[in-house]
C-alpha cells in the first residue's frame, strides 16, 4: 500500500479483492463446509454442492490478487 505513483489506487484493488475473498471463505463458505463435513462424520450423505468448487475459484483469485499485488509493488520499487 506503499506504492506511489498511479499504481497506488490498482495495489488497493486487488488488496481489497483479496480481503474479500478471505471474508468470504471465512463467514460463509467454511461453516458451510465444516456442516457438510458434520454431516459425513454423523454417517449422514450431504446432498451434492459446488461448495469445493467455490471455495477452490475463491482460493485462486485470492491467490492471484496476492501476487498482481506483489508484481505491482515489485514493478515500483524497480522504477525508482
Amino acid at each position: 500500500m506503499l506504492a506511489g505513483g498511479t499504481r497506488r489506487w490498482l495495489v488497493a484493488v486487488v488488496c481489497v479483492a483479496a480481503w474479500v475473498g478471505l471474508l468470504l471463505e471465512t463467514l460463509w463458505l467454511l461453516p458451510a463446509l465444516d456442516e457438510r463435513a458434520e454431516l459425513v462424520i454423523d454417517g449422514g450423505t450431504p446432498p451434492p454442492s459446488h461448495l469445493h468448487d467455490l471455495y477452490i475459484g475463491i482460493d485462486a483469485a485470492k491467490c492471484l490478487a496476492l501476487l498482481a499485488a506483489f508484481a505491482l509493488l515489485l514493478g515500483t520499487q524497480r522504477s525508482r
